[in-house]
């Protein structure tokens, strides 16, 4: 009769972190930014923890290279954190590099509706106005 053997451990795969898996969504993040799936599984990564971390690492990164990736995640995964006045100053950062950007001024303008800031509406319309895909609109229009 032959028995269940157990697992050899040379084969098993060990996580004592997660530092690789965020490290390659941060690279997967910067060359998408504009991916908020993306920064949602950044953050998811990072854990509760790791949030002031992964913040900082994105601060430094957005500081350093000053572009539209850097600054476009760094700006959403502050919006994912809940940080409205934060985030519109990153999207504002993002816009100076890529002024038409309509993820951008998407993020902007949701940052500042977050932030409860009276010129969210305005924002809304500038980047109504300058997105063109329909689902994208439609998502704008629905709030």
């Amino acid at each position: 009769m032959l028995g269940a053997s157990p697992a050899r451990g040379d084969w098993q795969v060990r996580r004592n972190s997660n530092a690789p898996l965020l490290d390659a969504a941060l690279a997967a993040l910067w060359q998408r930014p504009d991916d908020a799936a993306l920064a949602r599984r950044a953050v998811q990564l990072a854990g509760r923890t790791g949030r002031a971390a992964l913040l900082n690492r994105l601060r430094v990164h957005a500081q350093e290279r000053a572009s539209y990736g850097s600054s476009e995640s760094y700006a959403q995964v502050l919006l994912l954190l809940n940080d409205g006045p934060g985030a519109a100053a990153a999207f504002e950062a993002a816009l100076r590099e890529s002024p038409l950007s309509a993820a951008a001024l998407t993020g902007r303008a949701r940052a500042l509706a977050a932030a409860g800031d009276p010129g969210a509406a305005a924002a809304f319309d500038r980047a109504l106005a300058q997105e063109h895909r329909p689902a994208a609109r439609r998502k704008l229009l629905e709030g």
